[in-house]
């Protein structure tokens, strides 16, 4: 028997967003669950473009749909079809989203766990935990950063350094920063050759060295402009 064909269409068109309600309306009065109830969120969603369904011979199996904050994705709501779920197909979902945010400077998914049971499947699929130190508002938060990513505490090609507190600059004084980052650029730029992006409160405490002097420290949120992406610190370049 020959395999159903998988596809992800990032511009789905009215028939399937029909059919995705019907699904949805049905999921709901058989078994009180489901996403039925953000209806209007994925509508809104499928109107500004911010909607992929995954195609099995053309027919809708999946979707997603999210919101951009400029190197962030929030991946609001994540649904497969009831008679296709356990199949794997929601990690197929999320490989065909890494490989476009990709394409298109995203470099984190984040999303809040809901149902709570979809937690371990998250997880399963590479999603990490904030820390409890960032506000959750009841739900969990988790994310996944897509790109590789400046390693804390490996080997860089030049003098220079960013370290990183996990508080305040008023509440930092006199401890050692949590993470720090030896710089390494691409030759002949000021661009790092991998970049730096870490889970960060945009009020911790950020400091530049740079031939071990301090040639900036202050709260992350001023370090560059918009090198804060949600509750992310992107850093591409230096000064």
């Amino acid at each position: 028997m020959e395999k159903e064909k998988i596809s992800i269409n990032f511009s789905p068109g009215k028939i399937s967003l029909a059919k995705i309600e019907t699904w949805l309306k049905e999921e709901r009065l058989a078994t009180g669950e489901g996403f039925y109830v953000n209806w209007s969120t994925i509508k809104n969603a499928f109107a500004q473009g911010q909607m992929a369904v995954l195609e099995m011979s053309n027919e809708p199996v999946g979707f997603a749909v999210w919101r951009p904050n400029d190197k962030l994705t929030y991946l609001d709501i994540v649904e497969i079809h009831p008679s296709h779920r356990k199949k794997g197909l929601a990690g197929q979902l999320l490989a065909y989203f890494s490989d476009h945010f990709l394409t298109i400077g995203i470099m984190v998914i984040e999303l809040q766990c809901e149902p709570p049971e979809s937690e371990l499947t998250w997880k399963k699929l590479g999603f990490i935990e904030f820390a409890s130190s960032f506000n959750s508002w009841g739900h969990k938060r988790l994310y996944k950063i897509l790109t590789d990513s400046h390693r804390p505490d490996t080997p860089g090609n030049s003098d220079e350094s960013i370290s990183l507190w996990d508080r305040e600059p008023i509440y930092a004084r006199d401890k050692p920063p949590v993470w720090q980052w030896k710089l390494s650029f691409i030759e002949g730029t000021r661009k790092l050759m991998v970049p730096i992006v870490i889970a960060c409160d945009k009020d911790w405490k950020l400091s530049w060295r740079k031939n071990n002097n301090e040639v900036v420290t202050k709260k992350a949120k001023y370090f560059q402009e918009d090198c804060m992406s949600g509750d992310f610190l992107v850093i591409e370049t230096i000064p």
